[in-house]
């Protein structure tokens, strides 16, 4: 026989721990959010700045490889991938971390560019910014850009993803 207090405690602790659990769900899918959001900024920065080192030279599209910033993609062990698009889907460049992966070409603008959670053959999820833009003309160059539009898709580590190990199909 279960008396009133015992009833009253049993209903307080299992609204309680519902509380609790909706409350840390609610607080996990916050924060998510909001680290991915900075996250994709950081990439949408990273990719604008490694436009500035891509140039178009009458016909060919060439990359500055003594920039610093390209040096970041192409140390041994980086997580920092690039891979770079011609209009007709050729690829004009990319870095020598990719390995044998290729990058998905997805793109919209530099402003707003389209972000995508991939995942390598090796396991590795990468959160990828993939965008549209013009190259700018070499300094020496004086023939009109033929390119109006390459594309670009800059990937990093996603070191905000929060599915625990023992979960699968992300």
């Amino acid at each position: 026989m279960s008396t009133i207090r015992r009833q009253l405690t049993r209903q307080l602790l299992l609204g309680w721990s519902l509380l609790l659990a909706v409350g840390g769900v609610v607080a996990y899918l916050t924060a998510r959010r909001a680290l991915t959001r900075q996250f994709d900024e950081a990439l949408r920065t990273q990719a604008v700045a490694l436009t500035s080192v891509i140039e178009q030279d009458g016909g060919r599209i060439t990359l500055d490889a003594d920039d610093s910033l390209l040096r970041d993609f192409d140390t041994p062990g980086s997580t920092a991938f690039y891979q770079i698009w011609r209009p007709d889907g050729s690829v004009v460049a990319r870095s020598h971390s990719l390995g044998e992966e290729n990058l998905p070409l997805r793109y919209d603008t530099m402003s707003r560019p389209q972000f995508v959670d991939v995942r390598f053959a090796n396991g590795m999820n990468l959160r990828a910014a993939g965008m549209k833009f013009r190259p700018q003309l070499a300094d020496d160059s004086e023939t009109p850009s033929r390119y109006s539009s390459i594309f670009l898709r800059l990937s990093g580590v996603s070191t905000i993803s929060m599915v625990p190990s023992s979960a699968s199909g992300y």
